[in-house]
């Protein structure tokens, strides 16, 4: 099932995109914060369209569901020293919360943590 969207779009998205020299038959991602554009590739669906085409053309999969998507980002704002954890400690935390974000047990919800070390 293919899916078409019009969008308006601004001055700066349309001189964005001819930066990145997009032309119909390009998957691309839109950062919605920033407005960047990364060109992904060409679409599989397109490659008969044209006769010759270099090797630094990649051709990429449409991609499926929803597609405006949602990304996760973590920022740590710290106002005293971060020596106390290490790396590797970071980590398996790190890890940890992966697997428990899979198994259900935990959530990430957007937002500002405040530890106030009285």
């Amino acid at each position: 099932m293919e899916m078409e969207t019009v969008y308006d779009l601004g001055a700066k998205m349309i001189e964005a995109l001819g930066k990145e020299k997009v032309s119909s038959g390009d998957v691309i991602a839109i950062d919605k914060a920033s407005g960047k554009i990364t060109k992904l590739g060409r679409s599989f669906s397109r490659w008969r369209d044209f006769d010759a085409m270099g090797p630094q053309v990649k051709f990429v999969q449409c991609p499926d569901g929803e597609l405006q998507k949602r990304k996760e980002g973590f920022l740590a704002l710290f106002t005293g020293d971060t020596s106390e954890i290490r790396a590797e400690v970071r980590e398996q935390i790190d890890t940890k919360v992966a697997e428990w974000r899979e198994e259900g047990k935990a959530e990430i919800v957007p937002g500002v943590l405040f530890i106030d070390e009285s």
